[in-house]
């Protein structure tokens, strides 16, 4: 089956609200033959009348009662879909997927975050916890739009911009020899056992310091 004209619908709900042809046509600011022929274009477009007409008064029929319901709500639906249509087509809305690890919570991720919810409030925000080097091919795959991780080497059309940097700490006993060092080397610590995060989730953090 067809579907109807949208315009004719417009008009047919109007007139099923206010249950007079010229009050509708005031409301929608047009000449009431206009919704007249709207109405009877619509009728014979469908197959089935919609309105029991009488010099005192407009009624709706069954049918013409349950297709003003409707319509009503698939135009109201459609109404807010070009709204929604439109914050995405002008970077207002839509939903922005974001990756980070562990390391990068430390930096100024969440504050970058606050900002962009302040600049789009109407963007919705799913962060997701992934490695560093889980991230790059998320992105690659369209899994997140963008991920803040550590020492990312991109790829084109990859790119990346960096956003903090941070030290590194190491964490040694009073006993130990190095703790009365103001600053060391990673030289230094080459041969030193040390506690680190596994291989899984820390292979990024692991190939800076090897």
């Amino acid at each position: 089956m067809r579907l109807p004209d949208l315009s004719r619908l417009r008009y047919f709900v109007a007139v099923a609200q206010a249950l007079n042809f010229r009050e509708a046509a005031s409301r929608l600011n047009v000449a009431q033959p206009a919704v007249s022929r709207a109405v009877q274009q619509l009728e014979a477009e469908i197959g089935f009348k919609l309105f029991e007409r009488t010099t005192r008064r407009v009624t709706l029929t069954p049918a013409g009662a349950v297709l003003a319901r409707e319509a009503n709500q698939a135009l109201q639906h459609l109404q807010r879909a070009v709204r929604d249509a439109s914050q995405v087509a002008a970077g207002d809305a839509g939903e922005l997927v974001i990756g980070y690890s562990a390391q990068a919570t430390h930096g100024p991720m969440a504050e970058i975050i606050i900002r962009f919810r302040s600049a789009y409030p109407n963007a919705q925000v799913s962060l997701y916890s992934l490695s560093s080097q889980e991230q790059l091919p998320a992105i690659e795959a369209g899994t997140i739009d963008l991920g803040f991780l550590l020492s990312a080497a991109c790829k084109p059309p990859l790119r990346h911009i960096v956003v903090a940097r941070q030290r590194f700490v190491v964490l040694v006993s009073r006993q130990n020899p190095l703790a009365k060092h103001a600053s060391v080397s990673l030289r230094e610590l080459a041969g030193t056992p040390f506690v680190i995060g596994t291989p899984k989730r820390w292979l990024s953090f692991r190939g800076l310091i090897t």
